[in-house]
């Protein structure tokens, strides 16, 4: 802010390709002798070319974008099913649409860098049936685990969830009703 300066300073997300939320302990400092100092800030999505701007309010200056940086993903943290297998269907047809569960951090953005093994798992409501897939547990490929050949059995009422050790479990999908 130039020496001596004691405006308040304010950041901001510049150029922004992916939406991401930039927060900081606060986004607004008062400078002191010429700078103000920002804690804790970081971007919670995944993107390339992400910029910050500063604007200083007394005098009024910029906004002021900083050099453009990437956004890479935090360490694993969770598992999301992103495709849940369809219903209705038939005791030991290949659901229509195959389970796929990602790895995602705990800001949401899918960790394009973990081959976790995930264990696909169903819950039953009603019936007995056994869930069969061509691989389970299954590694994950860019963080990403798509399974196939999965089927149910026997007739009932069932949930899915997925789990890898280490990360928190995907929550149970919907109830999916096998005829």
């Amino acid at each position: 802010t130039g020496a001596g300066s004691a405006g308040t300073v304010t950041l901001a997300m510049g150029t922004n390709p992916n939406s991401g939320t930039l927060a900081c302990t606060a986004t607004a400092v008062v400078a002191a002798n010429g700078y103000a100092a920002f804690a804790g800030c970081n971007v919670d999505k995944v993107a390339g070319a992400d910029t910050i701007t500063a604007s200083l309010n007394t005098p009024a200056l910029g906004p002021t974008p900083s050099t453009a940086f990437a956004i890479t993903p935090g360490a694993a943290a969770k598992l999301i099913i992103t495709t849940s297998p369809t219903t209705p269907m038939a005791n030991s047809t290949p659901f229509t649409a195959q389970p796929v569960v990602t790895v995602e951090d705990a800001s949401g953005n899918t960790v394009t860098g973990s081959s976790a093994s995930i264990t696909l798992t169903r819950t039953i409501i009603t019936g007995t049936g056994v869930l069969s897939c061509t691989t389970n547990p299954l590694a994950a490929t860019s963080g990403v685990a798509t399974f196939a050949g999965c089927a149910i059995s026997l007739a009932g009422t069932y949930t899915f969830s997925a789990t890898s050790s280490g990360l928190t479990a995907a929550p149970a999908t919907g109830t999916i009703t096998i005829s």
